[in-house]
């Protein structure tokens, strides 16, 4: 049987400022930020293992017409990569648009400047 190394997020939105939160489950230290693209952070551990993604102006980000939807998303699946060089996050959030369930997705990255080790991780809703 293939062991399931997904992690386990929680989300979290809020509507009058329209900022999707997304974190990883369990007691973490936070350490810094990186700014993959403008008003896209992903937030590190003291270990520098990702934990957290925060997106400002997320119905604009994720080209949703109708913040609304993002109080009621679905599912949400994150890939993080991390070589040498480049921190790369692909981002799906299922949500209802016009009574039909819709994937919208961001994919961002930025220069690997803070020296996060390699890896490749999913993170997954509960």
């Amino acid at each position: 049987m293939k062991e399931d190394k997904t992690l386990k997020i929680e989300s979290m939105y809020d509507y009058q400022h329209d900022i999707l939160g997304i974190r990883v489950v369990g007691g973490y230290k936070y350490k810094e930020s990186v700014e993959l693209e403008e008003g896209v952070m992903l937030d590190f551990n003291k270990d520098n293992i990702p934990i957290a993604l925060e997106i400002l102006d997320a119905s604009k980000v994720l080209n949703i017409p109708n913040k609304q939807c993002l109080s009621n998303r679905k599912n949400i699946q994150m890939n993080i990569s991390i070589s040498d060089e480049i921190i790369k996050v692909c981002l799906e959030v299922v949500v209802k648009i016009h009574n039909k369930e819709e994937t919208m997705s961001v994919n961002s990255s930025t220069i690997n400047y803070i020296n996060a080790p390699t890896m490749q991780t999913e993170l997954a809703s509960i």
